[in-house]
């Protein structure tokens, strides 16, 4: 995978730790939406030398292929952060498969930029990674998530019992599943 792609409306892009700062401030200005979704954060996850930490693991990651986060910017606004998207749990050589995983700006939902990003990152999976299966596994209630795979062609799989934990809490999320 590369290290930007272009879609009509957005740009991808993976950052590095020089870069914090815009993730500092994408993740203070969401941090009341975000964590309903996400596990505890730890007491210094708001400073700019933990979101460094952070970016130097995707980095690593990504050059492992072990996963890939793209950041995700509006062509008009390039310097600002309205969301991401990326795929997790590579497997390469196996089943070629990954589990995708997204979150954007509360400004800019409801405007299909999240849905061109990942349409972005799902056909270069497939072409470049050649992956055959894609996961997203969503928590129950988050209907703006849920629309935004079906649109995607994802379809409803059941029920991952007790999968992620979420404030603190292992909870169970709805799976759904593309084949590319």
């Amino acid at each position: 995978m590369d290290f930007a792609y272009e879609a009509d409306r957005v740009i991808l892009q993976v950052l590095d730790e020089t870069q914090a700062d815009k993730l500092l401030a994408f993740c203070q200005e969401n941090a009341e939406i975000f964590m309903n979704y996400e596990q505890d954060y730890p007491d210094n996850y708001f400073t700019k030398e933990y979101q460094a930490l952070m970016l130097k693991g995707y980095m690593q990651q990504f050059l492992e292929e072990k996963a890939v986060r793209y950041f995700v910017f509006l062509k008009e606004n390039p310097n600002v952060i309205i969301g991401c998207a990326g795929l997790s749990d590579i497997h390469l050589l196996s089943d070629k498969s990954a589990k995708l995983f997204y979150k954007q700006d509360r400004a800019y939902c409801g405007q299909g930029y999240m849905n061109e990003a990942i349409s972005c990152l799902l056909w270069h999976a497939a072409d470049e990674m050649k992956l055959h299966r894609i996961e997203a596994d969503i928590l129950p209630g988050n209907e703006r998530s849920v629309a935004v795979v079906k649109r995607l062609g994802f379809e409803y799989e059941g029920i991952a019992k007790s999968s992620h934990i979420v404030n603190g809490v292992w909870r169970d999320h709805e799976r759904y599943a593309l084949i590319l």
